[in-house]
Order: structure tokens, then sequence, then C-alpha cells
């Protein structure tokens, strides 16, 4: 990206949200990595209140709450003041209270990325990383990643930060989009977090059962775990529930993607002639897509038509002259 990436204090406060543009919605900005500034509300809330007025003056959770609030807070100071041992100590000691403590892995993370050098640079995502699993719908802490990953030169993995902080803010705006949490699927399938992946898919067909999309994505999940499954029960059953949810996403919409999903599901199911016959109407809907004669082909030669395979690679070949090396997501 070629515009500055730099954010006020104000829009950081904000939780990296800046004001309305007119016309085209302006990129999508990382806020700058200091300072950082999660506030913490230990005030009560209504439905916290009636959970049960008794429960709110355990001792053990008001201690646990308020020690964490403080040592955030000396994190914080020792932080600004290039404290960066002692500040470390605090935010871990804040961990030990509470593992699931966002700000602390926050401020961890800002400590490391101060220290410098790409070991510590590392460790500073690995602690991003965690608040992200805690916390997956916060969109500033994607842009933060972003920032650090340009800092080591992983481009691919900031675009694919900066992807996520945009589905994020979709998200933030409404939990139970379709799309967003389906596109959020894909970029954790991307990077091989299936269950989180699935996870989101499901969010998707929670809100919208006729989403074939979310339907053929999840069979794809489905079956990048039976790829991977050792155990033949467990594969069979991952299989099996590739196929019912790519069935499912052919009884909404017939796509060629979705017969393409189909077709590999049967390959690795051993039904090669099924397979050979989803390829053929794939082909009928669209003659000039290269993955369609890439599935006639292994299809044709699992059945031992080599002749006619070898034309079908030949026609791959074809198309694939001169191919720039794959299409994005």
């Amino acid at each position: 990206m070629g515009e500055s990436e730099k954010m006020t204090e104000e829009q950081e406060s904000n939780g990296g949200k800046g004001g309305g543009t007119g016309g085209k919605s302006a990129e999508p900005t990382a806020p700058s990595i200091s300072p950082l500034d999660d506030k913490l509300d230990f005030s009560l809330e209504e439905d916290e209140i009636k959970r049960g007025f008794l429960s709110m003056l355990n001792p053990a959770n008001w201690f646990s709450r308020h020690s964490t609030e403080k040592l955030i807070r000396e994190g914080r100071d020792l932080l600004d003041n290039g404290s960066l041992a002692q500040a470390t100590v605090a935010f871990k000691r804040a961990l030990n209270i509470d593992s699931k403590c966002v700000p602390a892995y926050r401020g961890l993370g800002k400590v490391f990325f101060k220290k410098g050098g790409r070991s510590n640079i590392e460790t500073a995502l690995a602690y991003y990383s965690e608040a992200i699993k805690i916390n997956p719908l916060d969109a500033d802490l994607y842009a933060i990643t972003a920032k650090v990953y340009d800092a080591i030169g992983k481009r691919k993995e900031a675009t694919l930060e900066r992807k996520k902080f945009v589905i994020a803010r979709a998200l933030e705006v409404d939990e139970k989009n379709p799309v967003a949490n389906n596109n959020m699927g894909i970029l954790f399938l991307q990077q091989n977090r299936i269950e989180e992946a699935i996870g989101y898919f499901k969010k998707a067909l929670d809100n919208d059962r006729n989403f074939d999309v979310a339907h053929r994505n999840l069979a794809a999940t489905f079956y990048q775990q039976a790829k991977g499954e050792k155990e033949p029960g467990k594969k069979r059953d991952l299989i099996a529930k590739a196929k019912t949810e790519v069935e499912k996403a052919l009884s909404i919409m017939p796509s060629v993607a979705s017969l393409l999903a189909k077709g590999r599901i049967l390959m690795m199911m051993g039904d090669f002639e099924a397979a050979l016959a989803a390829a053929n109407k794939a082909d009928e809907m669209e003659s000039a897509n290269k993955d369609v004669f890439l599935l006639k082909k292994l299809s044709l030669e699992r059945l031992g038509r080599f002749d006619e395979a070898k034309t079908a690679f030949e026609s791959y070949q074809a198309f694939t002259k001169g191919d720039s090396g794959g299409d994005e997501e």
C-alpha cells in the first residue's frame, strides 16, 4: 500500500475507526503501533447485576479484576518510560492472574516490537496472535499485526491481515453478516486454521441456510481435513461430511465451482465414474475452464482411459499457457 497508514491518536483511541468520507470509502488503514490505549471498563453491566449481586462481591473476583487493571496500567507506564524489562514483568503478572487478558498480550506485543530485531518482532506477532484468538473480532488487532508483518518484510501476510481488518470491521457492524463470516472463514482456511474456519462458515450458515458458497467452503474444509487424516474411520466421516455439504450447495445453486468440489470429493472416495460425470456436467456449463479439464484428466486416468486423459491434459495445458500463477481469493 502506497498510502500512509498512520492514524491520529484520537482515531486510535476509537478502535481505529476513522470518520466518514464522501463517495468511495477510503482504504482501511492500519493504526500506528504506538501508543497502546486499551481502556478497561470495570463498571457493572446490567446483565452482570442480573447474574447475582453476591457473585460481584466475591473477593477473589474483585482482586483478580482490579489487580489486573493495576498491572496493565503499570505496564503501560513502564513501557512509555522505556523500561521494557519491567513492563514485560507487569504484563506477564497480569496474564498469571487472567490468562485471557487481551491488553496484557497487546502490551507484550508492543514491548517486543519496541525491542526490535527479527526474533523479537516474531515474538511480538505471537503475542498479538494470542490476543486475536481470544478476541477475533477486534479489527484493530489485525491492523496492528499488518504493520508488524510489514516491519519484517512479510508482505503477503500483511495483506492477509488487512483483509481480516476489513472483514472484522464489517462484523463489528453486524456480527451475523453471512458474507463477512464466510470471508473470515476463507482467510482462516488459507492459514490452515481449520477449526476457526469451520466456526465462521457455520456462523454464515446459521444466518443464511441457503448460502451455497458457505456450504461449498465448509465442504472444502472437511475435504482438507480428510486429506491429512490417517485414521480410516475418521477420514470416511470427514469425506461424508464434505459430500453432504457440497450436495447442499448444488441443491441451492448448481455451479462449476461446486461441481468441481464434488468431483474432487468423489475422487477421494474412489468413485471415478461419478467424478468424471461431475466434470462433464461442469464442462457443459463452462467449456473453457482449465480445472474442469484437469479433473477430467485425473478421472480418466483412474478409469484406465489414457488416450482420453491425454487429450484432456492437452486441453488443460492449452488453457494454462501464460497463466500468471493463480488467482487470489
